[in-house]
């Protein structure tokens, strides 16, 4: 990463980002941050850069500024926003919906499939030529 953050350096990131954050205990996670330490340090300031939210509970690396040195770098937790979830705040008291939706319609209720668009005047139009 260098004074400008690049497409590559995103490339790279989310590469290495699934292997050390979502798969963790494998042993992608295991070569990234153990045989490629450098790999697994670049992704960390990467994301402290862009995602300083983003929190683990087992995160213990050393958080430093611009103007620290390396006497004064300190373990400083990221603060714990709570992130939580809406999705169980809404009433279902639209359940009774007369439209029930599959797979098979959107969400206003009609089919995805071809055969059921309109092709009246396709058909009249073929029977032209």
């Amino acid at each position: 990463m260098g004074p400008k953050f690049s497409t590559l350096d995103a490339t790279v990131f989310g590469h290495l980002a699934q292997a050390m954050w979502t798969l963790p205990g494998t042993r992608p996670e295991r070569l990234i941050k153990g045989e490629l330490i450098n790999l697994a340090m670049y992704c960390e300031r990467i994301r402290r850069k862009f995602w300083p939210e983003w929190h683990h509970d087992d995160d213990n690396t050393i958080y430093e500024s611009e103007e620290s040195s390396e006497g004064s770098k300190t373990h400083t937790p990221l603060p714990d926003f709570s992130f939580y979830s809406r999705t169980e705040t809404f009433d279902d008291e639209g359940a009774e919906n007369s439209i029930s939706r599959t797979p098979d319609t959107d969400f206003t209720g009609h089919s995805l499939f071809d055969s059921d668009v309109d092709m009246d005047d396709y058909i009249d139009h073929e029977q032209c030529k």
